[in-house]
């Protein structure tokens, strides 16, 4: 048996019965320990840590818990997220305090059946008007009356039609490209903003039947790196979605200056990071520059939003506690993508979801 036939893997996530029989099955030798957060308890002898080919852990693990210096496992070959986010395994200091050449691999691509689900449910209650209505008779217990649905709105109509609307992707990966699709399905206009503003084939990791693999369902792409072009891309974007990893280059990349160019009415949604843009920039614009605007946050910065804050309470905010692709199942498909790259290695294929270290996703 080759040393790619044989593999040890050590697992620091907790998973089903299934998954679980899948991975023994998959490696010659794995040590499971079901761990989803604080591993200061937990030590591993330096026999195992010298064997190991592969780990598979959540990235709010602390990793050096478990590894303080890939010196100590000097047959490591990757690391196998179980997220899609990356930035705090990066972060980490085991990748900081050497040269090496572990690789670091996520499950990017496993959440499209969750959060483009949770951005078009939001977007549509909004339009709907529901969060309003829906208020009033739990904590009312009665019947709405217009005026209160309908405050702030100039409009007469209760509900407001997206047939026609112009949808931005600030972000074009596996998420927006599903996103994209559900939303195409409904009559609306697609615009996508990524790094360099040109269409390019998804790579990675795609759950069968979803997503947008060619990147032909945007109209037009806009360039993130081009001022004069991400302000064109805001400005027509009657809804803009994020969802964008926290890098150094996206960190508060939506400016006050850019988000008062919403259109009126408009609605922002972010599942990407919350650094993309200042809690404060978003009260500013809510009650200043756009009072018309409409917030979906599942991610806030900073991250928890503090107890209190004005956001919470806001009548046209929906705030969430980044739960939005915490769904049923993902683990089991995180599960498959760690045997996948397992059996691509033993064939001698490169392996996928290969994060970039340096851009950080």
């Amino acid at each position: 048996m080759s040393d790619s036939d044989s593999q040890t893997v050590l697992i620091l996530a907790e998973l089903s019965h299934l998954s679980l029989c899948k991975v023994r099955e998959e490696f010659s030798t794995v040590h499971y320990h079901p761990f989803s957060g604080d591993l200061s308890s937990v030590a591993f002898s330096k026999e195992i840590l010298s064997t190991i080919d592969v780990v598979f852990l959540d990235h709010n693990v602390s990793l050096l818990r478990a590894i303080r210096s890939f010196e100590e496992t000097p047959k490591l070959q990757y690391l196998q997220l179980c997220t899609s986010g990356a930035d705090k395994a990066i972060a980490s200091s085991a990748f900081s305090r050497t040269n090496n050449n572990v690789t670091l691999c996520n499950v990017s691509g496993i959440h499209t059946l969750s959060i483009p689900t949770y951005v078009l449910s939001t977007v549509l209650a909004v339009y709907h008007r529901l969060p309003t209505q829906i208020l009033i008779a739990r904590q009312e217990a009665r019947w709405a009356t217009e005026g209160e649905v309908m405050r702030d709105q100039k409009s007469s109509y209760y509900v407001r039609n997206i047939r026609g609307k112009t949808v931005g992707l600030l972000g074009y990966g596996r998420i927006a490209r599903e996103t994209a699709r559900l939303f195409k399905s409904l009559g609306t206009k697609i615009i996508a903003a990524n790094s360099n503003g040109k269409r390019r084939d998804e790579c990675g990791y795609t759950i069968p039947g979803t997503g947008d693999d060619d990147g032909s369902i945007p109209s037009e792409y806009f360039s993130t790196e081009d001022p004069l072009s991400l302000k064109s891309f805001v400005s027509r974007s009657d809804v803009l979605i994020a969802s964008l990893p926290s890098t150094d280059k996206t960190t508060h990349l939506l400016t006050e200056e850019l988000m008062a160019m919403l259109p009126k009415g408009a609605v922002f949604v972010n599942v990407g990071r919350g650094t993309l843009v200042d809690s404060d920039v978003l009260l500013k614009v809510l009650d200043g520059h756009n009072p018309t605007l409409n917030l979906i946050l599942d991610v806030t910065d900073p991250e928890p939003l503090p107890q209190g804050h004005p956001l919470y309470t806001h009548d046209r905010v929906i705030v969430t506690p980044h739960l939005s692709g915490n769904a049923e199942g993902e683990m089991d498909l995180a599960t498959d993508i760690l045997i996948e790259n397992a059996r691509r290695r033993k064939e001698g294929l490169g392996l996928t979801n290969i994060v970039d270290i340096e851009k950080g996703y």
